[in-house]
């Protein structure tokens, strides 16, 4: 069982297991979820485990088949910065903001949330260990001749590196805050919090908790987690805003009212395109059916899918893309 700090510092528990075909792939590492889990099921070492691919992708822990003799080994140091880790709840956490696998997670999150291309985890670690990279910021400072220093980097990748990069600085506020990896929220809060009307990130500046309470899903814990975070992350908000950072203005309709969608099946248009069309009219996208979305949009009056499935399982009411054009009076 290897242990890994995420950009939170939250540790998740990945259990090596004998390689085992599932649902049409090879499986070698399964995710434990978390200490809680470990803890309840006194997961250990030789273990024989039942697990499943989630949604056909994400191989997860389900049972334990056959315990094995002994108690679980619980680490209690951070495997990545040495630190005392600490327990709170269900959960095993790596509180130095300078451990270096935070870092390098955080910084892996903004470049997978912002959409910069071809910048691998394999290809970050380089930059890191030659000095390039140390925090977020330092990605737009790169210039072509650092990228052309990186292994197996000729000048045509170096200049895509590059513009890769750059054209990110132009972006929205709810994919900014997603990207810099806010406790409280993800992607989809992020968006609610912005088409509540606190578009901007003046707004949010000074934003009080009575103000983020009214965003429709967001407990107090996560509004105050939000707040706290929001403050913490502003040196790094300051260097990419003086870095040519362009925060677009919300060009939202709000027709939809904050109203969360679903998507599963084929549709008239590219995903990403529909996507795009639930938010600029208010709407938020989910890429899973929970008792929170509102919505699942699908062409299929029956279907198999998971997403569906659980859609009918808790009463969430399955539209048509026609009914959701209706909608948007399209």
């Amino acid at each position: 069982i290897n242990w890994y700090p995420s950009k939170n510092g939250i540790l998740t528990p990945v259990a090596e297991v004998d390689a085992v075909e599932l649902s049409g792939a090879k499986v070698t590492n399964v995710t434990l979820h978390n200490y809680g889990i470990i803890k309840q099921f006194n997961i250990k070492a030789n273990d024989i485990i039942e697990i499943i691919r989630s949604g056909e992708v994400i191989p997860k822990f389900l049972s334990i088949v056959n315990s094995s003799p002994g108690e679980m080994q619980i680490p209690e140091k951070c495997p990545s910065c040495g630190e005392q880790l600490s327990i709170e709840r269900i959960r095993l956490v790596c509180k130095n903001k300078k451990c270096p696998e935070r870092i390098k997670q955080g910084i892996l999150d903004f470049i997978g949330k912002m959409g910069i291309y071809d910048i691998s985890e394999k290809r970050l670690i380089e930059m890191i260990k030659k000095g390039l990279v140390s925090e977020i910021p330092d990605l737009y400072k790169l210039s072509i001749d650092d990228l052309l220093s990186l292994d197996k980097t000729k000048e045509k990748l170096a200049k895509k590196l590059y513009s890769n990069i750059q054209v990110t600085k132009k972006t929205t506020l709810a994919k900014f805050l997603g990207g810099l990896g806010i406790s409280g929220i993800g992607i989809n809060k992020s968006e609610k919090i912005v088409y509540a009307g606190l578009d901007s990130l003046e707004r949010i500046e000074t934003a009080t908790l009575d103000d983020l309470l009214k965003v429709e899903g967001l407990a107090e814990k996560s509004a105050t987690d939000f707040l706290a975070s929001f403050r913490e992350k502003q040196p790094i908000i300051k260097k990419l805003l003086k870095l040519g950072f362009i925060i677009e203005k919300n060009d939202t309709k709000n027709l939809l009212g904050g109203k969360v969608f679903a998507l599963t099946g084929e549709l008239s248009i590219k995903r990403h395109e529909f996507e795009d069309l639930v938010r600029k009219n208010g709407g938020v996208v989910s890429n899973s059916v929970s008792k929170n979305t509102n919505f699942l949009i699908s062409n299929e009056r029956e279907s198999n899918s998971s997403k569906f499935e659980k859609a009918q399982k808790l009463a969430v009411p399955i539209i048509s893309e026609q009914d959701f054009y209706k909608m948007i009076g399209q």
